[in-house]
C-alpha cells in the first residue's frame, strides 16, 4: 500500500514538473529529483551514519529542502516539500533521537521515520507543515510539538492527521484470500499543538516548556527554539574573546580582520562550522565594499523566504548571489538563506564577485578532478581554481556538493584579495 501511494504520488509530481519550463541557470542546480536513489541524496555520510548532511528529492523548483544530523538531532530546513525516496532516506538509522522540522518547510513526505527505534521527540516549527503519518514503527517516539515558532498559525493538518503522526503496520487476519496489512494509529504520549484552535496559547506554550525541559536537547537543538521553549539562559551563546578556528585558518582569519573582510555579528562564534547562504553572502559584500571602496546601491528587498535582510539584498542587486528560481517579483524568489552554501556554489559566488571587482578570472583548460560537478558550475570551478582562490578537497576531488565552512569562506575572501590585487 506504502508503495502504491508513493508512487502515485510520483507520478503526479512527475506530470506537473513536465509541465514547468526551467526558469534560470540557477533552477537547474543539481538536485536529486523524486526518481532519486537514497545515495543520491546524501553530501556527506550514509543513510546508518551518526552524523550526515543532503538534500532531499525534489517534486519541483519551489522544492528546495535540505537536511543535517549531528549530535543525535536531525534538523530539516530549506523551503518546499520534503520528500523520501524509495529506499526510505533514514530508515532503521539509531543515531536520530531527536527531529526538528524548520519554518518554511511545507511538508514532510509520510513514512519519512521509519523503524527508528530511537526516535523520541519530533518538533515542527510551523502549524502550516504538513505532517501526515511522518512517524512508523518507531516505538520510543513519545513526544510531538507543532507550532513551536509559536507564530499561531493557522494549523494545515486536519486533527486526524496529527493523530496518525505515529502509526505502526499492524496485520489483520481472517479476511478473504488470507492476511493483509494496514496502517494503524498509535497514540503518541505527549502530543502538543501550539494553537488557539487546540486551547489557550499561553498555556500550551508553558506545557510544551515542561515536555522540551524533559527531552535533554544538546545546546545546538535548543538554540533553534524560541527562548519561551527554553527557558532562554539555557541556549545562550559562550562569549569568548576569539571564534572557535581551526590552526591552519588561524593567519587567513588575521588576515581578514585586518583588512576589514569580516562583517561584524554574523558569522557567529565558531568559525569551523558550515556556512549558510546568507553568511557566506554577507562576507562577499562586505569584502566587495573593502576593496572597492564602494558601498553596494540596493533596494530593499524581500524575497519569497528571506525578509529585511541587508546583505542578501546586496549580494542579490550586485549580481553575486542569485534565486533558485526567476520571476517577476522578488518576492516571488527564494533564495536559501538558511540553507548551507555547497562548494560548487561558493566557487560560482566567488567568481561572479572577481568580475565585480574588475578582474574577471579565467577558467582551467582542464581540471584534475574526477568526482562530479554540475554543469551549471563547471565552469566557475575552473576559474577559481586556476586563479587559485579554491583549490580540491584531494588531488582528484573537489567535492562540489559538500558543505563549505565559515574559515574556509574567509580563506577565499583573502585569497580573491590577494587575485584581484595581482
Amino acid at each position: 500500500m506504502k508503495r502504491c501511494k508513493r508512487t502515485l504520488a510520483l507520478l503526479l509530481c512527475a506530470v506537473l514538473c513536465l509541465t514547468a519550463l526551467p526558469v534560470s541557470a540557477s533552477a537547474a542546480e543539481d538536485w536529486p529529483d523524486n526518481w532519486a536513489s537514497y545515495t543520491e541524496c546524501f553530501i556527506t555520510g550514509s543513510k546508518d551514519s551518526a552524523e550526515s548532511t543532503g538534500k532531499f528529492p525534489s517534486g519541483s523548483d519551489d522544492d528546495r529542502t535540505t537536511w543535517s544530523l549531528s549530535n543525535g538531532v536531525l534538523v530539516i530546513d530549506g523551503t518546499g516539500d520534503a520528500w523520501n525516496t524509495y529506499d526510505d532516506l533514514f530508515e532503521g538509522n539509531t543515531h536520530v533521537e531527536t527531529v526538528i522540522v524548520k519554518d518554511n518547510v511545507s511538508m514532510v513526505a509520510s513514512g519519512m521515520f521509519l523503524n527508528m527505534p530511537n526516535l523520541k521527540n519530533v518538533i515542527v516549527m510551523s502549524n502550516q507543515t504538513a505532517v501526515n503519518q511522518i512517524v512508523r514503527e518507531c516505538p520510543n517516539m513519545n513526544n510531538f510539538i507543532l507550532g513551536a515558532n509559536l507564530d499561531n498559525e493557522p494549523v494545515k493538518c486536519l486533527p486526524e492527521d496529527i493523530d496518525r503522526v505515529k502509526v505502526t503496520l499492524g496485520g489483520l487476519t481472517g479476511m478473504a484470500g488470507g492476511g493483509t496489512s494496514v496502517a494503524r494509529p498509535v497514540p503518541i504520549a505527549n502530543s502538543i499543538v501550539i494553537s488557539s484552535d487546540y486551547g489557550n496559547v499561553a498555556t500550551l506554550t508553558n506545557e510544551a516548556a515542561a515536555l522540551v525541559a524533559k527531552m535533554n536537547l544538546p545546546a545546538s537543538a535548543l538554540a533553534l527554539l524560541p527562548a519561551e521553549l527554553t527557558g532562554g539562559a539555557a541556549v545562550e551563546t559562550p562569549v569568548t574573546s576569539e571564534p572557535a578556528v581551526s590552526t591552519w585558518a588561524q593567519e587567513y582569519i588575521d588576515t581578514a580582520e585586518t583588512s576589514g573582510f569580516i562583517p561584524a555579528e554574523t558569522l557567529g562564534n565558531d568559525y569551523t562550522e558550515s556556512i549558510t547562504r546568507a553568511e557566506f553572502a554577507a562576507l562577499a559584500v562586505q569584502t566587495y565594499e573593502t576593496i572597492s571602496g564602494n558601498e553596494i546601491s540596493y533596494t530593499a528587498s524581500n524575497f519569497a523566504d528571506c525578509t529585511n535582510n541587508e546583505d542578501v539584498s546586496k549580494a542579490y542587486a550586485l549580481g553575486i548571489l542569485a534565486g533558485y528560481n526567476s520571476a517577476e517579483s522578488t518576492s516571488d524568489v527564494r533564495v536559501g538563506p538558511d540553507n548551507l552554501i555547497t562548494r560548487e556554489q561558493a566557487a560560482t559566488m566567488l567568481a561572479r564577485l572577481s568580475e565585480k571587482l574588475g578582474k574577471p578570472m579565467t577558467a582551467a583548460d582542464s581540471l584534475p578532478f574526477t568526482d562530479n560537478i554540475a554543469d551549471w558550475a563547471y565552469e566557475n570551478v575552473a576559474k577559481v581554481y586556476d586563479a587559485g582562490v579554491m583549490a580540491g578537497t584531494s588531488d582528484t576531488t573537489f567535492s562540489a556538493k559538500s558543505n563549505y565552512t565559515i574559515e574556509q569562506s574567509i580563506a577565499t575572501m583573502v585569497r580573491m584579495a590577494e587575485y584581484v590585487n595581482q
